[in-house]
């Protein structure tokens, strides 16, 4: 099994679609008499073990970062990725409103997702997901000082 990316989904995610097809199918042998369940005698599959994270140490991201600093909108969604630790789906969410430069935060409050034709709005994230304000004490320019993000016809500052 694959992705649109011809890439193989992982084996946590396949265990993920596994155990909810069993759920599936568990409740149409209890409700709807089904006489097995199908997904439960081929056994299971996937792994319940992810592969580990590996992240960039301090300096490796300098180095990155003085590589893309010629080009503002790349360097601007790095800095915020790497000093805030914010999913893709957040930073692609940001609107001017977010930022707070007089008190140095940024509101995490919504998520925007691309999924190949289709462009999804930035969604309100669910109110137990949402983030508090996080101090943004590792951007060292703030995005805006330019003028280009303060205007209102930007609804998302990274496009």
């Amino acid at each position: 099994m694959s992705c649109e990316k011809k890439q193989p989904y992982s084996p946590t995610y396949l265990k993920s679609i596994h155990n909810q097809l069993v759920a599936i199918l568990n409740h149409a042998v209890r409700h709807y008499r089904l006489k097995s369940n199908p997904a439960s005698k081929v056994g299971y599959i996937g792994s319940k073990e992810a592969e580990k994270m590996q992240f960039w140490t301090k300096e490796e991201y300098q180095r990155f970062a003085e590589a893309v600093m010629d080009k503002p909108m790349s360097y601007y969604a790095f800095e915020m990725l790497y000093w805030c630790g914010i999913r893709e789906g957040e930073l692609l969410a940001l609107t001017p409103g977010d930022f707070n430069f007089k008190a140095g935060t940024v509101s995490i409050n919504k998520s925007y997702q691309r999924l190949h034709p289709y462009h999804f709005d930035p969604r309100w994230k669910r109110q137990n997901s949402t983030s508090e304000p996080q101090r943004a004490t590792g951007l060292h320019h703030e995005p805006g000082k330019d003028g280009r993000w303060d205007s209102d016809l930007v609804p998302r500052l990274f496009p």
